[in-house]
């Protein structure tokens, strides 16, 4: 089998370091068995090939060939002996499949996100701000950064899979590979922007962005309503352990300005509270919207308002009304919808030339797939649609292509 493609989880913290399908750094295959217990932490791995461009710490996936991988982090390595040796503490489950069990000659990779490269940069930007009077980081931050103590730090260099660290008195500095940089990321606990700022607050990270650029959520419940106006911003979090609670104030999230993102998180309101807030509101020109979970709300799941969105890998659970309500033209695919209270996907007037597409569809108090007399030239293929109400494709239009379709 081919190494998982994506976003892959990692635990413990849901931290989504790994796009396997770029930024590859290493490839190798194993050069023993593993189990659940060998090898167990503080022991040596054998790999059928160790060498200089392996970093002398991080971590592995491995891959069992059924579909299974694990994260294995590692601390030393050994060239001539093709071993690194696994960390002592939480090297085996570092992430994917805790306890896999592997063949000699299974794949072993090494790979770093796309957009970590940026992620690592804002961080330190965000240090950088951590300074004394005197315009030195204070020894604390230094220790985070490097274990050489007392560094006046002053500028950043991201280049060849390191960060240089440099200072004033010594222009060398000092160099930390991304391995160890990973747990920068893990650690962070407060939201923060690629201008490099973080906040106690979500809002506080977006408003200071000012649109055209990104905003991480770490992992955690957020109780707040999250107001997106400006363009081109990019709202992410570490997967679905990064939760926007919008409570019974307002919708959780609600973004209206252009070419808005919004990925790997999940939102909500409290279903039953009576306020009709939405889980996700969008009136966004182009909107992306990926890998988002809506797990309750208190009205409609996913409201999508402009035309041009993209839902993708979406699931949108329990909601008091419609899961999806469309308005502007859309398109749905690979999305899975369950427990709505009305219709699953409820095309409406103005949503013309809108797709659904291969969404798995599940339980309704009305219509499976609705669409309004005026909703025009819509496409529905290859939808599963179970535990229907009313109809499993109600097209009031009767201008919808509607093919490949399991309704059964």
């Amino acid at each position: 089998m081919a190494l998982p493609t994506g976003d892959v989880t990692s635990n413990p913290t849901d931290a989504q370091l790994y796009e396997v399908d770029q930024g590859d750094l290493y490839l190798t295959t194993l050069g023993q068995n593993i189990t659940a217990g060998n090898p167990a932490n503080g022991v040596t791995l054998t790999l059928t090939s160790v060498t200089t461009d392996l970093p002398d710490n991080g971590v592995l996936l491995v891959d069992d060939g059924s579909g299974n991988y694990e994260l294995i982090r590692y601390e030393g390595k050994n060239t001539g002996a093709n071993t690194v040796t696994v960390h002592g503490t939480d090297g085996r489950g570092f992430g994917g499949t805790s306890g896999i069990t592997a063949s000699t000659g299974d794949s072993v990779k090494l790979v770093v996100a796309s957009y970590y490269h940026d992620l690592l940069a804002a961080y330190i930007q965000t240090l950088m701000t951590e300074h004394d009077a005197a315009g030195a980081h204070t020894t604390d931050v230094i220790a985070e950064l490097t274990p050489a103590a007392g560094v006046t730090v002053d500028s950043v260099l991201l280049k060849d899979g390191q960060v240089s660290l440099s200072n004033a008195a010594n222009a060398s500095g000092e160099a930390l590979r991304w391995d160890e940089s990973m747990h920068y990321y893990l650690s962070q606990a407060r939201p923060f922007n690629s201008k490099g700022n973080s906040f106690a607050t979500v809002q506080a990270a977006i408003d200071d962005l000012a649109g055209d650029g990104w905003v991480f959520v770490p992992a955690g419940t957020w109780s707040e309503n999250l107001h997106i106006t400006d363009s081109n911003v990019v709202l992410f979090g570490a997967g679905w352990a990064s939760i926007i609670d919008g409570a019974t104030s307002d919708h959780a999230i609600h973004a209206s300005g252009a070419n808005v993102v919004i990925r790997d998180l999940q939102c909500k309101t409290t279903a039953g509270g009576g306020q009709a807030y939405n889980g996700l509101y969008t009136s966004s020109a182009k909107a992306r919207i990926e890998n988002v979970y809506v797990s309750q709300s208190d009205n409609v799941g996913m409201a999508i308002y402009g035309a041009g969105a993209i839902v993708s890998h979406c699931w949108i659970d329990n909601s008091d009304v419609e899961a999806m309500f469309i308005v502007g033209r859309s398109r749905v695919v690979d999305s899975i919808i369950t427990n709505a209270a009305t219709v699953g996907v409820n095309v409406w007037d103005g949503a013309d030339n809108s797709q659904i597409l291969g969404n798995y569809i599940d339980t309704t108090g009305n219509d499976g797939i609705g669409v309004h007399t005026d909703a025009d030239n819509c496409v529905i293929v290859g939808n599963r649609i179970t535990n229907w109400t009313n109809e499993a494709i109600d097209d009031n239009s009767g201008t919808s292509t509607v093919a490949s379709n399991d309704t059964t």
